[in-house]
This record gives structure tokens, sequence and C-alpha cells, in this order.
């Protein structure tokens, strides 16, 4: 994974900025940001990477991953900790597609060919098991316009990661 380590950030185990595309998979910045989380969240996606690949997935954007703050519970978000990413778009084979816009609320549950892209990456990302959480605009309307990623840390994994099928094709 190509990053730069960074000097201590609060929540944060193992600070990294990443510097680079991972894996394959290209990561931009909605609003200019680096690509600031834990170490083990680049693991995690770089793990994830031959299954978006799969998928026909070449780029992820996303608004932010490491930010300190609360959840609306008042515990700390994944976030805080450099665990989580929110990814608001996917470019799967050349075309863009906008979670906001694109993923088709009531049909999260479907990993079958005649999904939307979006729905049916937010299925098999989830029944895959590569993150702890994969929260879609189907969990809340906070998640309305995005996909939220994370992972509890890689020791304390809530599902062991289940095998790709041999080829998932997206069209």
């Amino acid at each position: 994974v190509p990053h730069a380590a960074l000097p201590p950030q609060k929540g944060v185990l193992t600070p990294v900025r990443i510097t680079g595309a991972i894996n394959g998979i290209a990561y931009h910045a909605m609003a200019r940001l680096p690509l600031v989380c834990d170490c083990r969240l680049a693991l995690a996606l770089h793990r994830a990477a031959p299954y978006l690949l799969q998928m026909g997935v070449e780029e992820l954007h996303y608004s932010s991953a490491y930010s300190y703050r609360l959840m609306p519970s008042g515990r700390l978000s994944q976030h805080a900790m450099g665990l989580a990413i929110d990814v608001h778009r996917v470019k799967i084979k050349g075309q863009l597609h906008d979670v906001q816009e694109d993923f088709v609320l009531g049909r999260e549950n479907n990993c079958d060919a005649e999904s939307p892209p979006l729905n049916r990456m937010g299925c098999l990302l989830r029944a895959w098991g590569l993150f702890d959480w994969v929260l879609t605009p189907d969990f809340d309307r906070a998640h309305r316009n995005h996909f939220h990623l994370d992972i509890y840390c890689l020791h304390r994994r809530r599902y062991p990661p289940q095998p790709a099928p041999a080829e998932v094709v997206f069209d």
C-alpha cells in the first residue's frame, strides 16, 4: 500500500496518508483532503481490492476517512479511529455511479446480476465480510448519499471474510 507514516493523530493507533492507488483501486478525495486513515483500514482496502476489481471497480470517490467525531449516540465514530471511509461515487467499467442518484432504495440485499450496480456492490461487500459494517442509503437518512465502510480492527472482526465467487460480472 503506497503510504507515508504520519505523526500521532488523536484517536488513531497507526496513522498513514495514502499516496497512490491501493492494489489497483484509485481513491479520489471529493474535498481535496488526503486519504488519512489507520494502517489497518489501508490493509482492509488492500484486501478488498481484488473483489472490487472483479466487479469492474476502478475508482472510489470519498468524502472522509479519518475525522475525529462522535456518532449521534455520543460514542466515538470509527472515523475518529481512522477505521472508516465514506464513499460517494464509484467508477465501474468507465462509468461513474453516484450513490445518492444511482442507488435504488429497498433493493439492498439483492446481489443478483439484475440489481443496479451500486446495490449489487453493497450487497456483495456485505456478503463477503470484507468490512464489519457496510452502510448504504437503505440503512438510514444519514447515509442517503454514501456507503460507509468500516472495520473494528483486523483481530476483532465480526465476520471472517468469505471467498469471492470465481467471477463476478458487472455490466
